[in-house]
């Protein structure tokens, strides 16, 4: 006697969305850029620095 019943498709533990998943990925992928180049934070204009005289 042969068995009829069918496999069930096996449930995904996560039920995420497609725009979620895109967001989860684009900040993977920002975050791994940022470090990859640090040099993009520090972009912008050298810290000035003061020099004060002590004789007035």
């Amino acid at each position: 006697m042969a068995d009829e019943r069918r496999a069930s498709m096996p449930t995904p533990y996560l039920r995420t969305g497609p725009a979620t998943m895109l967001t989860g990925i684009s900040l993977c992928v920002l975050l791994m850029i940022m470090q990859l180049m640090p040099e993009i934070r520090d972009a912008g204009p050298p810290p000035t620095m003061t020099v004060s005289n002590g004789s007035r």
